[in-house]
């Protein structure tokens, strides 16, 4: 299997928009000047999307996963509102008001981390390095646990600076993951790298023709959680992982905010009855996820 080809980017654009992220979800924050240098701006956008009856978290997901690429700011708020659930005549007034909001809030961000372009690509390195060295034999397992063809091919990484002390997302649509670059692992037990792997698979197993027996909207937080028990096994095989428990992970990666439905028990038990057939991976993520929608 070929190693996944990796874009690495260290620009600061989307750090604040994590960090807002961060706050608007109410967990607790590792950088404990965050909620009073932008938690106003934050808790103004969130009260607007509110009003509107939008989901604040698909939102900001959505403000994220368009990364840095070159497009109109205001074009890109419209594009995450729409996805957040609002109409477009609601999108075209509320936009304007939220563009300037998010305007504040990222001017507030790069006054607090003035040097934040030169000191990121200094903390992505750490992990940068730990993944291309344990990085590829990690996903080949994963890609032979699924289906090497469920693996992505590429992927762009995209390193923010640390808000909740360790965390990231990931967006099959647009190809991106980001991460925290963190300088030490937050869980001893639990090297950063292996998160960052379940990150990168999930641009392969989460993109719709993944499966199309599942429904396109479930598909990306589906393959989010059919991963876990799956990395779980693919890095205590490459060592990676010593005897954590799948539950550990969970509560590590705070995978319940996906799913707060979605057990240890009921991974464990999906995944066992996979390995022990021959159930084709696609067919074994529509049984997962009617599981879940039970």
């Amino acid at each position: 299997m070929m190693a996944v080809k990796i874009t690495w980017k260290t620009t600061p654009e989307i750090s604040p928009l994590c960090a807002a992220a961060a706050v608007a979800s109410g967990l607790p924050v590792a950088d404990a000047q965050l909620p009073g240098l932008i938690g106003h701006c934050v808790q103004s956008i969130s009260d607007r999307l509110a009003v509107a009856d939008l989901d604040v978290d698909r939102f900001w997901n959505c403000l994220i996963a368009a990364g840095d690429r070159p497009r109109d700011h205001r074009a890109r708020v419209e594009a995450a509102l729409l996805q957040a659930g609002c109409g477009e005549l609601a999108a075209d007034s509320i936009a304007p008001t939220i563009s300037g909001q998010l305007a504040d809030l990222k001017i507030a961000y790069a006054e607090a981390f003035p040097k934040l372009g030169e000191q990121l690509p200094l903390r992505a390195r750490v992990l940068q390095e730990q993944w291309e060295a344990r990085g590829p034999g990690l996903i080949a397992v994963i890609g032979k646990l699924t289906h090497r063809d469920l693996m992505p091919k590429k992927g762009t990484v995209a390193f923010v600076q640390p808000a909740l002390g360790g965390g990231g997302d990931a967006s099959p649509e647009t190809g991106l993951v980001w991460i925290e670059a963190v300088l030490a692992n937050p869980f001893p037990d639990i090297p950063e790298v292996v998160r960052l792997g379940w990150l990168l698979a999930r641009l392969g197993l989460g993109r719709k023709s993944a499966s199309k027996l599942v429904d396109a909207k479930h598909l990306p937080d589906l393959a989010a959680l059919a991963l876990l028990p799956i990395v779980l096994e693919a890095a205590r095989d490459v060592e990676l992982l010593g005897d954590v428990e799948l539950s550990r992970l969970m509560d590590a990666w705070n995978t319940r905010r996906i799913n707060s439905n979605c057990t240890a028990d009921s991974l464990n038990q999906w995944w066992s009855q996979m390995r022990e057939g021959t159930t084709p991976f696609p067919v074994g993520l529509k049984a997962l996820d009617r599981i879940l929608t039970a």
